[in-house]
């Protein structure tokens, strides 16, 4: 086998490789399978000399490298991982440079791109060496200009394509030098003509191929000049063949593959001329030939991989000619090796005969482990009590406030010395708190280990001004809390253990919090070493850091039983439909089911609360259910209903799945979402809402309240993402607002913040275009959060496409409550609204006085705009007496979620019409979040 194709299966944590060489006895089969330390494998690219593949690990945030040698005795196997340090977050696409020597690898969540060094005669070979800043949001998939001068990377979240110079004999080398607008939105992919002149762009929301002008000499250089329209259905990838004559586009939610003349001298340029008809289904990935005579698709959602004749000259042109079955699932990219021929290694030269060794004996400390990992989380710093009345006094002066945080300069042996000196300093600390010793599975074989707990701290000076005015200065100590597996071997110890801090950055949130408080997110990084005085006679050379051993999950004494069904009759029930053909759903209700009575406010709690006890460490909160009668198929895990929630406050979403809305199991936490995804509201539609995607997601982005004034058409607190399986989510991307009718205005302002969206609705027959006078005509309708850094309110907007919305309706639309009210500065936050007659919505919020999980309330409307409240709220309350939700502050009873179903959920759970979900924890454990359910007396 001389020529092999290399799969990366996201869902299975695997690679496949397939034998694509026509002369060989298993030409189009799965010829081999290998698992990848990492989580997620998405992106792959080969070395120049086809020594080494390297694979970006999405949600472990680190690459594998791949042995392709085929004399090597690792061959097809992961030899290397090696880490983004925590700095590179959601890697995607990677390139490696003409000459072997970088690796550039997009990170999608953290907007930059990590380099590292693959040049194996360089002495940080295979290890980051640097991240370049990106000005766009959301980088994808990159290619590297033919001349190998450039990179062009798709920015998928901001719509345009950075332009990186990597020419090292450049004064700009390695920094973006220019950012070009696209027509559409989702730009993901890019290939170029091989003369260097033009680069085609794939858009994955609009199924669109952009045409970028990509030679130097032009005069509409590095400019979009032509936008192609295609009629498949979400272009993911695209391959240019090597004669430059043709580009083909795999449509992830169509039966085909795009063809696109890309020959100036055709009558046809620049336009779609064929489609390819393919038997999988969620074509993503492709790779052609270097012969160009085939090309292979990867099909993410059937796991199998589609072979496209490409050759011009056979019979079977533009035709799928092989479906390829592999053992991995979820298929991601794919790169193809032809494996240059054999040759004789030429004689060797005489070695020259080595010096013998002195005979003195040297007395050295041993490296027996060396580590490199960095913390990242949010801290609250108190304002100290001189300081605070002047930040009050300015912010009821109406004065701007912004926050500097200071780091201090890392030394450079910090604290990196012998332990007879002091390992601590003033504004650093690096402490051991705990070391237990344990047995491990590395490589298959049992090893000994060290888990050691550090204490990590560093002190910052934080620095706040009024109107760019300091009005005072004072320091900070943050502290981290990590366990690392270490190589420990008895008898070494603590006092074997040597640590430095290596960076510090602080990044503060410029709004001063309730209580006096500021907010900054802080990123550690460190170096561990573990080393022991021996006597050696050696010859050395450099060596590098390992990357982290995760540590182990402790093996619980008991295991809950696994949930199981009795077997179906799939030949009678239920029908398996067609991803784009909606199942038929009964008009009208059966005779046979009684129909519902009208809800009011009251609700009956389920007397075993919480029905849904997450498994450790993770929470349960700001939940989002649904309910689908065919059980979701095929569109992920066969169950009737499924929960999305919050499973941590740094950010995270998680999905459990239930038969019957009571009883629920965890599922999966999601992949493909800011790591601080919160707040999030799920939607399901079997019709993929015209776009082929039958979830989506909206979202708070936590790390943000309010809007960049540089940006400000850019919502960077919202998200949304799509999803075919409602687990693993693509084309995330921030929510764009109308400037003209903003959703978030200036900080400060009653609306100058927000938590992320409270609700959205989707209404199939919806507007195309956002219709600004009848606001339910709309596509999309979103609820969401306004506040001023404390008071809490409700607002409203639409959108045609779910991405760009404009504010609507009155500028509050749920206000807070009067003076004493249990509401009186919290109305908002994750509510549920019903739609259950042309004039008739229900709505259920959170409120409270301090918090906004002190209660939930009921509102009343008749157009969804002004609403009246319920003379009884709060119909639920911190208060309450019940056990795992009372006690007062800090206690938390919110979150309410409501489904509707007239034909009572056809004897899924309670034969009733209305469900009710809510979260809460006790003022004991105010941490302790779960799920909770209640039925109304009148469903």
């Amino acid at each position: 086998m001389t020529q092999l194709a290399y799969v990366a299966n996201r869902g299975s944590d695997n690679v496949s490789v397939i034998d694509v060489d026509p002369a060989s006895p298993t030409f189009n089969t799965e010829v081999g399978l290998f698992s990848v330390t990492g989580m997620t494998p998405l992106g792959i690219a080969v070395t120049p000399d086809t020594t080494r593949a390297y694979v970006t690990n999405n949600t472990s945030g680190d690459v594998s490298v791949i042995d392709t040698n085929p004399g090597s005795p690792t061959f097809n196997t992961e030899i290397q991982l090696i880490p983004l340090l925590g700095v590179g977050t959601g890697p995607t696409g990677i390139v490696i440079s003409l000459d072997g020597n970088r690796a550039y690898i997009a990170n999608q969540m953290s907007n930059n791109l990590s380099v590292i060094d693959t040049n194996p005669a360089s002495p940080t070979f295979n290890t980051m060496t640097g991240t370049i800043g990106l000005k766009g949001m959301g980088p994808s998939v990159l290619m590297i200009t033919p001349d190998g001068t450039r990179i062009y990377v798709p920015n998928n979240a901001s719509n345009d394509v950075s332009v990186i110079d990597i020419n090292p004999a450049s004064p700009n080398f390695n920094t973006e030098i220019d950012l070009i607008n696209v027509t559409g939105t989702g730009p993901l992919d890019v290939a170029f003509t091989p003369d260097g002149n033009r680069a085609d762009v794939t858009m994955l929301n609009s199924n669109r191929v952009s045409v970028i002008d990509t030679n130097p000499t032009s005069a509409t250089y590095n400019t979009e000049i032509n936008s192609i329209l295609l009629t498949g259905n979400t272009p993911i990838e695209i391959q240019i063949t090597p004669d430059g004559t043709r580009g083909y586009i795999p449509n992830l939610f169509s039966p085909d593959a795009s063809v696109i003349d890309t020959n100036p001298a055709s009558p046809n340029f620049n336009m779609e001329i064929f489609k390819v008809t393919l038997s999988g289904s969620g074509h993503a990935g492709i790779a052609i030939t270097p012969d160009g005579t085939r090309a292979y698709v990867t099909n993410a959602l059937s796991d199998n991989v589609s072979v496209i004749d490409t050759n011009p000259a056979s019979p079977t042109f533009n035709t799928e000619i092989a479906l390829i079955e592999v053992s991995g699932t979820f298929l991601a990219g794919v790169a193809i090796i032809f494996f240059p021929a054999p040759t004789l290694p030429p004689t060797p030269a005489p070695l020259p005969t080595a010096a013998p060794l002195p005979t003195d004996c040297i007395r050295v400390q041993k490296v027996y482990d060396w580590v490199v990992a960095a913390n990242r989380d949010r801290n609250k710093i108190p304002i100290p009590d001189d300081c605070l009345p002047l930040v009050d006094a300015a912010i009821r002066a109406g004065q701007n406030i912004t926050i500097q945080c200071v780091e201090p300069i890392v030394p450079l042996t910090f604290p990196l010395i012998p332990k007879s000196q002091p390992t601590q300093s003033v504004d650093f600390s690096c402490t051991i708190i705990g070391i237990r010793r344990e047995n491990i599975i590395v490589n298959g074989n049992v090893v000994p280990v060290g888990m050691v707990r550090f204490l990590f701290g560093a002190t910052l000076l934080i620095r706040i001004f009024a109107n760019g005015t300091l009005l005072c200065e004072f320091p900070a100590t943050i502290q981290f809390d990590d366990e690392i597996v270490l190589c420990l071997p008895e008898p070494l110890d603590e006092s074997n253990i040597l640590c430095r801090i290596t960076a510090v950055d602080c990044m503060p949130n410029n709004t001063v919090l309730f209580g006096g408080m500021v907010e900054l997110e802080v990123i550690i990084c460190k170096e561990i070493q573990v080393e022991a005085e021996v006597k050696l006679e050696v010859l050395a050379k450099f060596c590098q850091p390992r990357p982290i051993i995760p540590v182990p999950t402790p093996t619980p004494s008991f295991i809950c039983p696994p949930i199981t069904f009795p077997p179906q009759c799939p030949d009678l029930f239920p029908p398996t439909p067609s991803p784009t053909t909606p199942p038929t759903i009964p008009p009208t209700i059966p005779p046979t089911i009684r129909p519902c009575s009208i809800p009011d406010c009251r609700w009956n709690e389920d007397p075993n609360n919480p029905v849904y006890n997450p498994p450790a460490p993770q929470k349960a909160f700001y939940q989002t259910v649904r309910y689908d009668m065919l059980g979701f198929a095929p569109f992920g895990p066969f169950t009737f209903y499924k929960m999305w929630y919050d499973f941590a406050s740094a950010g995270g979403i998680a999905q459990a799945i239930s038969p019957d809305g009571i009883n629920w199991t965890f599922q999966a936490n999601m992949t493909g979402l800011s790591p601080a995804a919160r707040h999030s509201r799920v939607l399901f539609d079997r019709n993929g809402f015209g776009v082929g995607t039958p979830y989506k997601i909206w979202y708070w982005d936590s790390t943000f309240t309010t809007v960049d004034p540089g940006m400000p058409a850019v919502l960077q607190m919202m998200r949304t993402a799509s999803s075919v399986d409602g687990i693993n989510w693509i084309g995330d991307t921030v929510l764009i607002q109308d400037t003209s009718a903003p959703l978030v205005t200036t900080p400060g302002n009653f609306d100058g913040a927000s938590t992320g969206p409270g609700e959205v609705l989707f209404n199939p027959s919806g507007s195309m275009i956002i219709d600004t006078v009848n606001p339910f005509k709309n596509r999309f309708v979103m609820y969401y959060n306004i506040n001023d850094g404390f008071v809490e309110r409700l607002a409203f907007a639409v959108s045609a496409d779910g991405v760009t919305w404009r504010r609507s309706g009155p500028p509050i639309v749920l206000n807070v409550g009067s003076m004493g009210d249990w509401d009186q500065n919290k109305a908002t936050i994750h509510v549920s609204v019903l739609r259950l007659a042309q004039n008739d919505f229900r709505m259920w919020y959170s409120g409270g006085v301090q918090e906004s999980h002190e209660g939930i309330g009921c509102a009343f409307s008749t157009d969804g705009l002004n609403w009246t409240k319920f003379s009884g709220n709060p119909i639920f309350s911190i208060f309450d007496g019940v056990a795992w939700r009372n006690g007062g502050p800090p206690a938390r009873t919110y979150t309410p979620w409501v489904l509707f179903d007239p034909l009572r959920f056809s004897g899924y759970g309670d034969d009733i019409c209305f469900k009710f979900w809510m979260s809460g924890s006790p003022a004991s454990n105010p941490d302790d979040l779960n799920i909770g359910y209640a039925t109304n007396p009148n469903g």
